[in-house]
């Protein structure tokens, strides 16, 4: 879900929720509170998977034409 948002595929967190309304068995306020207590770690983990990602890109500047 964080990743669609991430990408722009959906604006907000509210709209994807809404476009999966019937898939998704919690509700909007229950996600939101589960989410509330992720801020920590979500930060710890983009921090590091984008130096992970700056690194691949450098590599790869002299192999991608």
């Amino acid at each position: 879900m964080m990743s669609l948002v991430v990408l722009r595929i959906f604006s907000l967190i509210n709209f994807y929720y809404k476009s999966k309304r019937d898939d998704i068995p919690i509700s909007a306020k229950a996600m939101y509170e589960k989410m509330s207590g992720s801020d920590v770690k979500v930060s710890a983990l983009v921090k590091n998977t984008g130096a992970e990602l700056a690194n691949m890109i450098i590599d790869l500047k002299g192999v991608i034409r």
